[in-house]
């Protein structure tokens, strides 16, 4: 997704606009932020691997910071933590898929407190987006979490789904690891978990303005990959001052005989 401000390339951004650690390799979102100023950055996902301390900014005398903590040389993992303020908010938390190396990671803790965190705001269900929810939630986030209507129904299915899939693969390398008799291990998360997770589940209506805090507003738009999917356009706004910023998620084709096309987002 490519807003007006077209893309800079990110090895120019990352030395005129302080990013602290920048790697290439895919990821699978597209960021693109405004600041009231006019003044525009648009970061293209497929070039970044991991940043840190991306952005620092202030907005009217808020301060926000944002980390990309997923999706770090692969597509799967999404899991983006924006530190506006005093608020802490997670977008999508999902699972690392791909192979034994990739899926390693999800068993890595998670590089923030899932206690200090106030929402999870999440595009959809897919479990590269959403996988590691029931583990945030077992980890001690106590906070909320926001998504579409139907990605709350759909997760409602999933999560535990993939929670039988975390038994069910881990009692078989039990088994193989009694035989070799080595410690056994636990699952990433069980069916329990997942349903804990669930209960706090938010759902709001697409086109829904939905205010996160003083300081914080979203809105859900039709991205047109899956039941539920959404882009989301977060707003930061201070002192008449306000800052924009679109998550992409992941988008769906157009005219597909089932699901609506993408909203087209023509500011950010």
């Amino acid at each position: 997704m490519v807003g007006a401000t077209g893309f800079e390339p990110a090895a120019s951004w990352s030395r005129t606009k302080r990013a602290t650690k920048l790697r290439y390799a895919p990821i699978n979102t597209y960021l693109i932020y405004t600041y009231y100023k006019k003044k525009s950055i648009a970061i293209k996902g497929s070039l970044c691997r991991y940043v840190e301390d991306i952005i620092k900014v202030f907005v009217g005398g808020v301060s926000m910071k944002l980390s990309f903590l997923g999706a770090a040389e692969t597509v799967t993992g999404s899991c983006y933590l924006c530190e506006i303020g005093r608020t802490k908010v997670l977008v999508d938390c999902g699972m690392f898929q791909g192979g034994s190396q990739a899926e390693e990671l999800n068993y890595s803790n998670f590089s923030f407190n899932p206690a200090e965190i106030d929402f999870v705001v999440l595009t959809h269900a897919h479990i590269d987006h959403s996988g590691r929810i029931p583990q945030l939630v077992k980890r001690g986030f106590n906070g909320r979490i926001i998504t579409t209507k139907a990605t709350k129904d759909l997760c409602g299915i999933m999560l535990p789904d993939s929670a039988f899939i975390q038994e069910t693969e881990t009692e078989w390398v039990n088994r193989k690891r009694q035989r070799a008799g080595k410690p056994l291990v636990e699952p990433l998360y069980t069916r329990p978990d997942a349903e804990e997770a669930i209960k706090y589940f938010e759902g709001i209506d697409y086109n829904q303005l939905f205010n996160l805090s003083e300081h914080i507003a979203i809105r859900f738009r039709n991205a047109g990959h899956i039941l539920g999917s959404s882009i989301l356009e977060m707003w930061v706004s201070e002192k008449n001052e306000e800052l924009k910023l679109v998550f992409s998620g992941d988008l769906g084709s157009k005219n597909s005989p089932l699901l609506n096309h993408p909203t087209f987002i023509d500011d950010a």
